[in-house]
């Protein structure tokens, strides 16, 4: 069964429901079957959306596989993003090596900056092709599953570009309306104003600056971004204002509205909320135009089932179900706790707080097991930008027709003032709260109580299911609580080393905590994946040297979480991560215990670390950070771990001299020095240390051109098992009375 036949299917189902929905005999046997074919056609969506996501991943994924150099034929099929040295644009494929067998997927392309292209070029690209990279822990948000849900599969750099020929179909059109747009907007208004309009009226939010973004997602409005319900409302207002001076039939008000509608999402993109809000709508002045009564439920769920159709990957999107689940959780609230007032004014302020509280009741735990985040500030931004919205889109669509100087004034102020709410609102206690990431079938129940809470009607089986889920929830948390393995986690942070040790009693400790000049690792990585094992507070957390690489990411984490003690080394460099985490340490009170070879750190019965680097009487000059970075041995029964950080050869050298006729060294488990880089892990050394598992913290296809494959070689010889993040992702190592078991999370 084909798109087209799935879609006509679903259509002349609402079509059939609509006519015959004022039959009383109809009527009659959809009152006992109508929550039946809702709760079925739900379960469909969701089992057609995870259908279709694992039959794409096996045809996609195995399309993509093991590709290299490749000639790649598509269109031009985005803006020109520009950077330093490139440019890059998505592609629509044709072919893959002259393989129709790609058809219809998009790849990112990376090109040379002075290369002349544009939207709906058709070309030849030659080049090497990458697969999409991500940070690969498990439970975390993966860049390449957003990727998917955008369609792209992965890049390719450019070697040669040749333009075959330029495409101009509806999409091309709908592009340059959008530029023609986005071009006035940024001839009428400042950079901040311009990026939040365009965010507001259109959607696209590449141009909001990070702290503004971060601004509107702490104070609750970040739904304002993103074209939905909202937006769609203010378009029929603003219609229907001026098609009362021409049109006076009722019915062709509808239809003009339809192809309104129908014109704004071609404009402006086919996103979830855009579809989902666009459709119900329709949906709704169709049932009207043949005078029959249309029910929100059901075209809310065959909206959901459409975008799924478009793109499957949805379902696993967090802008599809916050947008379902805000516009359902208004539907089904509204309707069972309406209040009215008399005093008008006082009606309208309560249905604004109302609406909002019943939105966010049903995104709050979408919110925290996505994003770890939740908000309590809504009650206040939602009350006071309700009304500059409005006049935002109202006016700004007025501006989109008739560019002036008089709306871009107005706007300028409106726009101003919602970005000082948003800044005020963010900085409100309680307006940026972590969360723990729930259980999915924690999730499940937060949804049967809210359904227990408002329905009398089934209140005796519910009762049942809930007590049910809550024995569920306990013994999940029984079996945690009980756990008593040993698990050492070596997390995937890309170009760099971050390990996660969990101990038999309960204690948390952190080795490390990647970091990158460009990427925010501890906000965007470690907190989302520390939250979702459900840790809030670290007990040890051990610093080897202060390279970004190794700290960067642990600075946002001493910001936003309890941390009790922090291990560094003795320091004979002063740089500015140094003095950041003093600054830090200092503020959040962290006691900060300085050590050196001959340091023993006790953490539990049978589990303590020796220090064996650095030696406070022997400095070693050469790459002096790295060389002096510490070195420690966890030691727990006959099982240990050996962290060497960045030392490289000259450390090395005198670590092997130290311990040449001892097995101080010798251990279970080797996190190799450097990210396994030339200039470390030589054969004395690992001949002392002779590791069963080695670790290799390393960034897929990295510059640096770590692993060294000379490494690699050595730690061959020793019959020793490797485990690189960039291959295997997370590294999980499992110890429990002498077993070792090991899980890797590749996808």
């Amino acid at each position: 069964m084909n798109k087209i036949s799935i879609a006509l299917f679903f259509i002349v189902l609402n079509l059939i429901y609509l006519f015959f929905k004022n039959s009383k005999k109809f009527n009659r046997y959809l009152k006992i079957f109508f929550p039946i074919i809702i709760f079925i056609s739900f379960q469909f969506f969701i089992l057609f959306g995870f259908f279709r996501v694992y039959n794409l991943e096996h045809k996609h994924e195995n399309l993509y596989k093991n590709l290299k150099d490749v000639t790649v034929i598509g269109i031009v099929q985005s803006e020109i993003n520009k950077s330093e040295y490139y440019n890059y644009f998505d592609l629509k494929v044709e072919s893959v090596n002259y393989n129709l067998k790609f058809k219809g997927t998009k790849i990112t392309v990376r090109v040379k900056k002075d290369l002349k292209i544009e939207y709906g070029d058709r070309l030849v690209i030659k080049g090497e092709f990458l697969e999409t990279a991500g940070y690969k822990n498990k439970g975390i948000f993966q860049y390449k599953d957003y990727c998917k849900t955008l369609n792209i599969y992965g890049s390719v750099t450019a070697k040669k570009v040749d333009k075959i020929d330029e495409k101009r179909d509806l999409s091309f059109f709908s592009y340059k309306i959008r530029q023609h747009i986005k071009k006035n907007i940024d001839d009428y208004f400042g950079e901040n104003e311009s990026a939040v309009l365009k965010g507001i009226l259109l959607g696209d939010t590449d141009d909001i600056s990070d702290d503004i973004k971060n601004d509107f997602r702490d104070s609750s409005i970040s739904h304002v971004l993103a074209v939905s319900g909202a937006h769609i409302s203010c378009i029929i207002i603003g219609v229907n204002l001026v098609c009362g001076f021409f049109l006076k039939s009722s019915n062709l008000k509808k239809i003009f509205i339809i192809l309104i509608l129908s014109f704004f999402t071609f404009i402006v993109g086919f996103s979830p909320s855009v579809i989902r809000a666009v459709f119900m709508v329709i949906l709704g002045l169709l049932s009207k135009l043949i005078h029959r009564k249309s029910n929100v439920y059901f075209n809310l769920v065959i909206s959901s089932l459409l975008i799924l159709i478009v793109n499957p990957y949805y379902i696993i999107s967090p802008s599809f179900l916050l947008s379902f689940l805000a516009t359902l959780g208004i539907v089904y609230m509204y309707k069972k706790c309406k209040i009215k007032l008399k005093n008008k004014f006082l009606n309208y302020v309560l249905n604004l707080i109302l609406v909002s509280i019943y939105a966010n009741l049903f995104i709050f735990p979408i919110m925290a097991y996505f994003f770890n985040q939740i908000s309590f500030s809504f009650f206040i931004t939602n009350l006071f930008i309700s009304p500059i919205i409005l006049g935002i889109e109202l006016i700004g669509m007025l501006f989109l027709i008739f560019p002036n100087e008089v709306f871009s004034f107005v706007l300028n102020i409106l726009l101003n003032l919602l970005i000082f709410i948003s800044n005020f609102c963010s900085q409100i206690p309680l307006s940026k709260i972590f969360v723990s990431s729930p259980w999915i079938v924690e999730l499940v129940f937060y949804y049967l109580v809210i359904l227990f809470l408002t329905t009398k009607k089934y209140r005796y089986i519910l009762k049942k299911i809930l007590i049910i889920f809550i024995i569920i929830i306990l013994l999940f948390n029984l079996f945690f609580y009980f756990d008593n393995r040993l698990i050492i986690s070596f997390i995937d942070v890309g170009q760099g080393d971050s390990t996660l040790i969990e101990t038999q009693a309960g204690k948390v400790i952190i080795i490390d905590g990647g970091g990158s000049d460009t990427y925010d690792i501890g906000k965007n990585v470690l907190m989302p994946y520390l939250l979702n094992k459900r840790i809030r507070k670290i007990d040890y957390m051990f610093i080897s040297h202060f390279d970004t690489d190794h700290v960067g990411g642990l600075f946002y984490i001493m910001e936003n979480l309890k941390v009790q003690n922090i291990i560094i080394g003795k320091q004979f460099d002063d740089t500015e991560n140094l003095r950041k985490f003093l600054e830090i340490a200092n503020k959040k009170r962290i006691n900060v215990n300085i050590v050196s070879k001959g340091s023993r750190i006790n953490i539990e019965k049978d589990l303590y670390f020796d220090v064996i680097w650095p030696d406070s009487g022997e400095k070693v000059s050469e790459n002096s950070i790295n060389n002096n970075a510490m070195v420690c041995k966890m030691n727990y029964n006959n099982f240990s771990v050996l962290f060497t950080g960045d030392i490289e050869e000259k450390a090395e050298n005198i670590l092997t001299l130290k311990y040449k006729n001892t097995d101080y060294l010798n251990s279970t488990v080797l996190k190799v020095g450097h990210h396994g880089s030339d200039s470390s892990s030589i054969q004395e050394f690992l001949d002392l240390v002779k590791p069963k598992i080695a670790l290799i913290g390393v960034g897929l296809n990295n510059k640096y051109g770590h692993p060294d494959n000379q490494v690699l070689e050595r730690l061959q010889k020793l019959s020793c098992k490797i485990y690189r993040t960039d291959l295997n992702g997370e590294i999980n190592i499992m110890v429990s009375k002498g077993n070792i078991k090991i899980k890797k999370n590749n996808k």
